[in-house]
């Protein structure tokens, strides 16, 4: 993770398809996985691409109980939800 720039590359849209893409790659969504992590990839009708915010956190279909987790030392990925301020993800 980086710091907050306000780039294209950290500006992140939930379509209201259920897909989490990055600005700078329109047709690129978030794929997450709690054994490969969270990655971009071609966006289609993946579980791992279909995404759904509960408060503040992102889940995804594929991994029910998990929530997009990120940290500057450990990175982006899917973690047990949990609450922590890892978790908790909001427009700057």
């Amino acid at each position: 993770m980086k710091v907050c720039n306000s780039s294209a590359y950290q500006q992140w849209t939930l379509s209201s398809g259920g897909f989490l893409y990055d600005q700078a790659y329109p047709n690129a969504c978030l794929d997450g996985s709690v054994s490969q992590g969270a990655k971009l990839a071609q966006c289609n009708v993946s579980e791992y691409r279909d995404w759904y915010k509960v408060n503040a956190e992102y889940r995804n279909y594929a991994n029910p109980g998990y929530c997009l987790d990120g940290s500057s030392s450990q990175g982006v990925k899917m973690v047990v939800c949990n609450g922590s301020k890892y978790q908790q993800w909001s427009a700057a």
